[in-house]
């Protein structure tokens, strides 16, 4: 979405799954988040702020995107436009670590970091 934040890791774990990352193309971006687009690459919407959007902000970020993604924690009340999506919030990525995606037939397949890495005293929560 935004190719030049974090360029190494993105391009490594591209590489490490064959996949080509994408370059910004089709989405929608503001100084706080990115949206698909006509011609997206991906259903994805992301919020970067540690504050989560609220009412039409969030409902815009989800009408779009089949998977919508929030670094701050999970709203009060999710707009209509959220119903039936995948929403997740910092409460997911402090319990899961980081994620993968895999589209499905039924649906989207979420693969935790900390399940596979294990209970390391570098990886604990706090």
């Amino acid at each position: 979405m935004r190719p030049d934040v974090r360029r190494f890791g993105v391009e490594l774990w591209a590489r490490r799954r064959g996949l080509t990352p994408m370059s910004g193309g089709g989405f929608v971006c503001d100084h706080w988040s990115c949206r698909p687009g006509p011609g997206a690459a991906a259903p994805v919407s992301l919020s970067w702020t540690r504050k989560s959007p609220q009412g039409q902000s969030l409902a815009a970020l989800c009408r779009d995107a089949e998977v919508v993604i929030l670094r701050g924690p999970t709203p009060p009340d999710l707009p209509a436009d959220c119903r039936g999506r995948t929403v997740l919030t910092a409460e997911d990525f402090r319990a899961g670590g980081a994620a993968e995606l895999y589209r499905r037939a039924d649906g989207w397949w979420v693969v935790w970091a900390q399940p596979l890495r294990g209970d390391r005293p570098w990886s604990r929560l706090p």
